[in-house]
């Protein structure tokens, strides 16, 4: 697993850095192997369920803190998780606690783009036709679409960067 070859990578990081180690003189570092083996059980137990409550309706995703009830984890553990998701490229976070899978971000961008093309200008409103999103999505999704240089905010519209 990939699990395994971290560990594997991480004592041998801590025999190489810790000769001690060896002879007793030092103590490994235990919760280093501990974090990977956790993390990997984080990502082995909850990620199916976390991504098939995303995956259900794309455009209509929980917020982040009604997630841990729904997939049956601890708040931090899905903290934690996400955090991963999002490291990965998995997960797009936005503010107050939206998320959107990355595949229903880059599907957006898309139609946005195609919708840009032809109108030269898209309201808020526009992403409801196009996506199905509603304000609570369309907002933010507008918000990080602008952060990353895809579009400019003029007015209430935006137009392609």
């Amino acid at each position: 697993t990939r699990a395994a070859g971290a560990i594997v990578f991480e004592v041998r990081r801590q025999f190489r850095e810790h000769p001690g180690i060896m002879d007793g003189t030092e103590k490994p570092e235990y919760g280093r192997v501990v974090d990977i083996c956790t993390k990997d059980s984080l990502r082995e137990l909850i990620t199916p369920g976390l991504l098939a409550v995303l995956t259900k309706d794309p455009w209509q995703t929980p917020r982040e803190d009604e997630l841990a009830s729904l997939v049956g984890g601890l708040p931090a553990e899905v903290e934690q998780l996400l955090r991963l998701l999002e490291d990965e490229g998995r997960i797009v976070r936005f503010r107050d606690g939206v998320l959107l899978l990355t595949e229903s971000v880059e599907e957006a961008k898309r139609k946005v783009a195609e919708h840009l093309a032809k109108s030269g200008s898209l309201a808020p409103a526009d992403l409801k036709e196009l996506v199905g999103a509603t304000r609570k999505y369309s907002i933010p999704l507008l918000e990080h679409l602008d952060a990353v240089g895809f579009t400019i905010r003029r007015g209430e519209r935006r137009v392609i960067r």
